[in-house]
This record gives C-alpha cells, structure tokens and sequence, in this order.
C-alpha cells in the first residue's frame, strides 16, 4: 500500500492502480493538493510500523483486526492521524525554540524528497567524492564488489522497483553485465530481512533518543536510509522497496556510511575529492573567472595552509573553505541542534575562523600580498545542508567562531571577520548552472547581507535575478565516474517499452 501511494504522488497512476483503489482526483497531484501524501510522511509510516510493538494474537479468544489495504481512504486515515500527531507533538517540543528553529528541521526532512535522488548531478557528485583513488579499493576490499557495480545494482533496482512494488531476491540483471554473484553481494548492502529490519529500526531509534532526548515522530531515523530493500518470504525469496528512491539515496549520498567506516586517512581522501570537486564546478561554470587552489606560507616558523580555493576576477572577489563532514540526525533534528551536537557543527566553525584567520594573516602581511576586493567575502561549502532555512544556527556558529577566534588568535580583529556565505554543494550548483559570471557574484555579496540570512542560495539568486533567464547543463558526463551509463539507460527504455 504504502509503495502504491507513494507512485500515485509521483506521477505513476497507472502502475499504482494494479494495487490500489483511488479517487480519480487523487491520481499525480501536486504537492499542495489535498489529496497529496508526501514521501517523508510514508517514511514515518514505516518506521512506526517497524517499531511499533505487533500485538498477541495467539490468546484465545483474541479477536484479530485487519486493514484493508488496497484502498487509498486506508492509507489517507493513516497520513491524517500521523499529521495530527505530529501537529500536537509540535505544540510539546517546539515551545523553546519556537516556529523559525522548526523550519531547519521541517527543511531536513523535506528538501531532500522534493529534490529527488535519481539524477546525474548527485551519482556524478558522489561517486567522484566517495567512488574513486583510496576509497574505491576501500569499499571493493571491503565488500568484494566494485563500487561501480554496487552503483549499477542499486540504479537497475531503482528502475525496476518503480514499476513493481515486489522483485524475487534472486532478480538477473544480466542485461546490464551484472552477475547473480554481483546482485547478491550489491544485495547484502541494500536490503535486510523484515526481522532484523524491525530489530535494526528499533536500535537506530533508542541510540538516537539516547544521545540527543526524546525525538518527535516526524524527526525518527529511518532504518530504510542504510537498507531501502526488505525481504521476506521463506528463505527471503521476496523483496519490497516502499520508497523506491532510497536506493538511489543509498548509492549516491549512503555511500557515506561505507566510506565513513574506514580510517582518518580515507576520510581525508573524500574531503580532498570534494575540494577538487568544488573547484572543477566553479571554473567550468564560470569560465571568465579564475579559481585558484590552497598555498603554504609560513607563520612563526610554521607551515600553515591557506584557505581551500580562491574567486578572482582582476582581483580576489572570494575565499573558500570545502567541508565534507555529513550531518547526524541529532545535527538535523535535535531540539537544540548546534548545542545537543556541538562536536558536528564545530566543523562549519572551524570553517569560519579558518577564513577569518586567513583575512588576518593578508591583512598583517603574513599570507603574502594578495590583490583582494575591499568587500571580499568568505564561503564554506559543505557537502551537506547544514544552515539552511535558520537564521538562529547561522547567529550561532558565527558566535562561536568569533569566540574561538579571540581564544586561539586575539590578533583576529572584526575587520578580519568579513562576511561568511555557508552553503551546500547542492544550491551551489543550482547556482551555477543558473548563472553566469556576473550574476553569481552579485549572489554571493547578497547572500551575506541580514536581508539573507539563513537563506538557501538557490533562492537568494532567483530573488535578485528574477527578469534574468539563464540555464546550462550540468559541465561533467556521468561515465567519467560511473560506466554503466548506457547499460541503465537501455534497461530505463526497455523497462517503460514494457510498463
């Protein structure tokens, strides 16, 4: 049921009516329609179904209620009565911070769903920073499959799954190059039996209420982010995936959970890929300005490295810090997230007083004698979401960095604190391939004025550019990471031939 309301709200009425009875009226609506039913919230679904204790039914006399669920008033009922749980659970743990700090955690919940996984950008993005060098032989010793493999698996699955709510475990993707040995290897990684899903979920939930205090309904981890497949059946011969868009999820940005199991060393391989990443995007979008890369310089006989990349026109419009750490559900959804995970967004305030010490060291002479705009400004460019939609965490990692700045170096003055942008890689590339070189500069200075602040930058730039049409197509060719290109667009085609 829940895998057919989730097609019927995306555009796939056809494939969800072999299933589900609907309304006429509630076939590919819009997201603001009243017969909408989100993603996120068949997300929450499943995890309470996951964790939720099942009753006894084997007392005599024990009368056995069932739900009929191949119509869509079954599923509707369950959405209202999960909204109207978590409007009251709202009124119980938002009255500290109040609606602009829940706008942080509705945007992590959200975004990402609306934004969608199944596409080039983010295979392309992932698979350069977690698929390549150290971290490809990593995760091929470790799972004994070629990540690109694994990536294939998981895109051919996706695609399947879109049109079947309900695979054998023993699927053949030899249309594709992939092995039943490859299939089964890809398989350990995305999919869980329904016995050890419930007992995973239910873990994953109580370590997290542990760290960070009773988490409301809506904010649960998801056990379905690590294994987006349950199999079940005798033998495990079956397998569903509900939200069929988490296997692209698992290929693409889950590949953190492989990488981040491995040594400091790997973790700093990906966030050296990252960096190269940034630049590579910024100077094939904006081919009329330069983007320079990090340089040493010495202060009081010691090598320091400078900033991560550098914006210059004739002279410097911008420099930047490239941040790679991903973000806890505590960092996402805690009630306080900047102080109930203080460790995780230290890294976006080391970003900041890395740039603030930098402006000091040029400004003192001690960085050399570079030729800097009077209103340079600083970026961090994290490959997670971390500030967005809240002007309360931006206030309060800037605090901090100025905090640590008067402890670590007091010859930090507030000239040297220039303005700061914090953005993902995500709304910078949006950005960028709806810019051109003037257009994203004019963004970026605005984007670290009050008027902005807390703003996605994807959405400083259409607010200041409105009359401004501009698009371009995404600078890097996805078999330059990932080979299997063609092979799933053959199965895409085949696969609609056939539906």
């Amino acid at each position: 049921m829940i895998w057919a309301m989730n097609a019927l709200n995306d555009g796939r009425a056809a494939v969800a009516a072999r299933y589900l009875r609907f309304p006429r009226a509630a076939a590919n609506v819009a997201i603001a329609d009243s017969y909408a039913v989100h993603p996120w919230e068949l997300e929450s679904l499943i995890t309470l179904l996951l964790t939720t204790r099942k009753d006894n039914t084997s007392k005599k006399d024990c009368k056995i209620r069932t739900l009929n669920c191949s119509i869509f008033e079954t599923g509707a009922s369950l959405v209202n009565s999960l909204r109207s749980v978590e409007d009251a659970e709202y009124s119980l743990f938002s009255s500290r911070e109040g609606v602009f700090a829940e706008m942080h955690r509705i945007a992590q919940r959200q975004f990402a769903w609306q934004r969608g996984h199944f596409n080039t950008i983010d295979f392309y993005r992932y698979s350069y920073v977690y698929g390549q060098d150290e971290c490809a032989e990593f995760f091929r010793k470790k799972y004994d499959i070629e990540l690109n493999d694994f990536s294939a698996v998981g895109a051919a699955l996706y695609i399947m799954f879109r049109d079947m709510p309900e695979l054998p475990s023993s699927v053949l993707l030899s249309l594709i190059g992939i092995s039943p040995e490859q299939t089964e290897k890809a398989l350990l990684l995305l999919s869980r039996d329904i016995g050890l899903a419930r007992l995973e979920a239910s873990s994953l939930v109580q370590e997290t209420e542990k760290k960070y205090g009773r988490m409301p309904i809506a904010y649960l981890p998801s056990v379905l982010r690590r294994f987006p497949i349950i199999s079940f059946g005798e033998f495990r011969k079956n397998m569903i995936s509900p939200l069929p868009e988490l296997i692209a999820q698992r290929v693409t940005s889950g590949l953190y959970y492989d990488i981040v199991a491995g040594s400091d060393n790997l973790r700093n391989v990906a966030a050296a890929r990252f960096e190269k990443y940034c630049r590579n995007i910024l100077q094939s979008c904006l081919g009329g300005l330069q983007v320079s890369e990090s340089y040493k310089y010495r202060y009081k006989k010691n090598q320091i490295d400078s900033p991560d990349l550098f914006l210059s026109s004739n002279r410097v419009i911008a420099v930047i810090e490239c941040k790679a750490r991903r973000l806890s559900v505590g960092a996402r959804f805690a009630g306080n997230p900047f102080e109930q995970a203080e460790r995780e967004y230290e890294e976006i305030v080391k970003g900041i007083f890395q740039l603030w010490r930098f402006f000091s060291h040029e400004r003192r002479g001690i960085a050399g004698n570079g030729n800097y705009e009077e209103d340079v400004i600083g970026i961090v460019i994290t490959l997670d979401s971390w500030l967005q939609m809240s002007r309360e965490l931006v206030a309060e990692v800037l605090e901090s960095a100025r905090a640590r700045s008067k402890a670590e170096d007091p010859l930090i003055l507030p000239v040297d604190q220039r303005p700061i942008v914090v953005c993902s890689i995500e709304e910078l590339e949006r950005t960028l391939l709806s810019s051109d070189e003037n257009t994203f500069v004019e963004t970026i200075k605005a984007a670290v004025t009050a008027e902005y602040a807390g703003w996605l930058l994807y959405s400083v730039h259409t607010g200041i550019h409105q009359d401004i049409q501009i698009s371009r197509p995404f600078p890097f060719a996805l078999a330059e990471v990932l080979p299997w290109k063609e092979k799933i667009d053959r199965l895409a085609k085949l696969d609609e031939e056939t539906s």
